[in-house]
């Protein structure tokens, strides 16, 4: 699917929208999409750059000009040595009706100009895609982001209620005289810990919510979570030179450098045709008609010129070559930074690549603990009940399940986001990698 047929089904898909609180990822997108100020800012920018190409190409198409004239000419002769027109007050009116076509026929200056504004709105437009792919990033790492703190939360929650428990029990040991104040004590401040840490996550969700909501200004109450195990697919293809040759050819960044040096280019060559002649035939119709003269009669003329105009600049101070000077500098400029931002690039492709390869690997090693320290717990939880472990070890047990329960889960995400990073950095992400995230979604949260 193409970028343009993607946008409108995504449109498609807003406009379906119930006017109930988004929940999935596609609904947070969309909404983004229609009310991101940020991307509205930047769609504006566009708009307002590619008229330079139109304004360009104005100067290589013919000029009309239609002027129209009326002057009111009072005159008191107070004294003259000419016997016609001696003395005497006259009163009329002239009116001047213009019409001039000037076609350029040599301006190797607007040429040069026009091919430059066609750099400048591609610039403006891989600058516009950088936007959208920010927000198709942005929007995944708020959301999970939501994820991960609600997961969080769980987990403090269920710790504390185990916790809890186990308080519960240590005190009615303690009444029997089957535990020692220690453990309470232990136990009592355990919970409590559990109590500040329940208050954080809480206050962390909504901040988290609340960056949502600078995207789409809409409240969000829920969002559909992850629906059991995330795929944990490798990079296609899986050669990370690959992927670094797919960068420096797709890379918006790159393209948006690229484009300036291709600008700055034609910059040179359009000041150094500051000495060049220019050469404009033009043609006029003139019409004069003069209710009175000095002498005393009217007249009307019409006339009709046709000429061509040759302009050769001699010499404007210096200020040709010093244009030209600095055109050359500012190309050199655009130049040495598409160089170190090709190198930024290959960087951050290569990382973008081995945090996939990571990621997986990660999230396989951490649900291998999992298994095991839950496994490890239930045993600490059996020995406590034939008196081979103490409550503490128990809490400890617990605690770190929980802790490892939630790296599992942010684990899984940070995967997520790595692999929308590394289409971004080889500058193939697109609103469809959305698209089919979206499915790892449950359909209620």
């Amino acid at each position: 699917m193409g970028r343009v047929s993607q946008w409108a089904a995504l449109f498609l898909y807003l406009s379906f929208l119930p006017q109930a609180l988004a929940e999935d990822l596609l609904e947070i997108y969309a909404l983004a999409v229609a009310k991101d100020a940020r991307l509205q800012a930047a769609r504006h920018q566009f708009l307002a750059a590619r008229e330079a190409l139109p304004q360009a190409r104005a100067a290589l198409l013919p000029q009309l000009s239609f002027v129209a004239e009326r002057i009111e000419t009072r005159q008191d002769i107070l004294r003259s040595e000419n016997s016609v027109f001696a003395q005497g007050k006259s009163d009329f009116s002239t009116d001047n009706f213009t019409l001039s076509l000037t076609i350029p026929v040599f301006d190797y200056s607007a040429w040069f100009r026009y091919a430059q504004s066609k750099h400048q709105v591609k610039r403006s437009h891989a600058e516009l895609l950088i936007f959208e792919q920010d927000l198709i990033l942005d929007v995944a790492e708020r959301y999970f982001a939501v994820l991960a703190a609600q997961d969080k939360l769980d987990y403090v929650r269920a710790n504390k209620s185990a916790i809890g428990k186990q308080l519960e029990l240590a005190e009615t040991r303690l009444a029997r005289g089957l535990a020692t104040m220690t453990e309470v004590l232990e136990a009592r401040s355990r919970y409590a810990q559990a109590e500040a840490s329940e208050i954080e996550a809480e206050a962390a969700i909504e901040d988290n919510l609340n960056a949502l909501w600078q995207l789409t200004e809409e409240p969000v109450t829920h969002l559909a979570p992850l629906a059991g195990e995330v795929p944990l697919i490798r990079p296609d293809p899986q050669d990370m030179d690959q992927w670094v040759a797919t960068a420096q050819a797709r890379n918006l960044q790159l393209l948006v450098l690229r484009e300036a040096v291709e600008a700055a280019r034609r910059e040179v060559k359009q000041r150094r045709s500051g000495h060049l002649p220019t050469l404009d035939l033009v043609g006029r119709y003139n019409d004069r008609d003069t209710g009175g003269t000095l002498f005393g009669g009217g007249s009307r003329v019409e006339t009709r010129e046709f000429l061509l105009r040759f302009t050769l600049p001699l010499y404007q101070g210096g200020a040709v070559r010093s244009a030209a000077r600095r055109a050359v500098q500012e190309w050199l400029q655009a130049k040495g930074e598409l160089q170190a931002q090709r190198r930024e690039v290959v960087r951050n492709t290569r990382s973008a690549y081995l945090d996939v390869i990571k990621n997986i690997k990660k999230v396989e090693a951490l649900a291998e603990s999992l298994r095991f320290q839950r496994k490890a717990l239930e045993v600490k939880e059996e020995g406590f009940k034939a008196g081979l472990n103490t409550m503490l070890e128990v809490l400890d047990a617990q605690r770190e399940w929980f802790l490892s329960r939630s790296a599992h889960a942010q684990a899984r995400y940070d995967f997520l986001l790595s692999v929308l990073q590394l289409k971004r950095a080889s500058g193939t992400l697109m609103a469809g990698d959305l698209v089919a995230m979206n499915r790892l979604l449950a359909a209620e949260s």
